[in-house]
């Protein structure tokens, strides 16, 4: 088995979706990050030309627990614009108060031409 990225007791590595483009996967993935009693999670990208060598993870989106962009699912290419859906996953209590999100959890797209640049999710 390869692993991609070890996570501890902090930070998680979680839901994958992969997609091929320019000679290259990217993989999109949820980073959760544990920090002073409160969890934060993130829209993260590596891409890899072998699906062994993989980059360093990079974030796209902001930190920010009312939002908390997780779980990437679907890509979607539409006239040369590729779309990425992402949930939000509120978590504005601490999370031993409440380890679950709260009702303000949405869809989102993150757009992109290139995989280089990405929009803000938009809901």
């Amino acid at each position: 088995m390869i692993k991609i990225f070890s996570g501890d007791t902090t930070t998680a590595y979680r839901d994958p979706a992969c997609c091929f483009f320019n000679g290259e996967y990217q993989l999109f993935f949820t980073v959760s990050l544990k920090e002073n009693g409160y969890m934060y999670n993130f829209t993260a990208l590596s891409r890899s030309a072998d699906l062994i060598h993989w980059s360093a993870p990079e974030i796209l989106t902001e930190k920010d627990k009312a939002k908390n962009y997780c779980s990437p699912g679907s890509i979607i290419e539409r006239g040369g614009e590729y779309i990425l859906c992402v949930t939000s996953y509120p978590m504005p209590e601490p999370y031993s108060k409440c380890g679950i999100a709260n009702e303000n959890a949405r869809i989102y797209t993150i757009r992109t031409y290139d995989f280089k640049h990405f929009s803000a999710p938009e809901i």
